[in-house]
């Protein structure tokens, strides 16, 4: 594999492995039209019920080390869409989800490629949910109740500081 592969891949899995951590949606909801049956229970039409993203992206039998943040998981396995599904489920899964995974790889390259970073300070990480949606305890925007500080130097020369916050 090339070193660009290599390093395309590598942001693709930290992309992945983020939104396996901290899924913008923990949960799909739906509505049953006919009667489910999952082993020994029975749902009846018009029943509400729910996948639960997060406690599956968090389950040992399909992750291994759930509570760890390694991203190199997405480049050993593929999973399957019941295995992983940070932007929901099924047919009815989010339009945009190619897209936000590219955005955001193209974003990441672009920082890595023009800045030299260095993480400055670390907080503890957890989700709080909103919702159907997370949320940062600040400004009310999705993601993570925490933050990772960041020192940057822009290759030419140039200082700058960021927050995940």
């Amino acid at each position: 594999m090339s070193s660009s592969l290599l390093v395309i891949s590598s942001l693709i899995s930290l992309a992945q492995e983020t939104l396996r951590c901290f899924p913008i949606v923990t949960a799909v909801l739906r509505l049953l039209n006919r009667t489910l049956r999952l082993e020994d229970y029975v749902v009846p039409a018009g029943y509400g019920v729910s996948a639960c993203i997060i406690l599956t992206h968090h389950n040992p039998n399909i992750f291994k080390n759930p509570a760890q943040f390694e991203p190199q998981r997405f480049l050993e396995r593929t999973y399957s869409p019941f295995e992983y599904l940070p932007f929901g489920g099924g047919h009815r899964h989010s339009l945009g989800a190619a897209f936000a995974i590219f955005e955001t790889d193209v974003m990441l390259g672009t920082l890595l490629k023009h800045f030299d970073i260095e993480r400055l300070e670390i907080r503890p990480m957890a989700a709080k949910r909103r919702s159907v949606t997370m949320e940062r305890p600040f400004e009310g925007l999705l993601g993570p109740s925490s933050f990772v500080w960041l020192s940057g130097r822009l290759l030419e020369g140039v200082q700058f500081f960021l927050s995940t916050q």
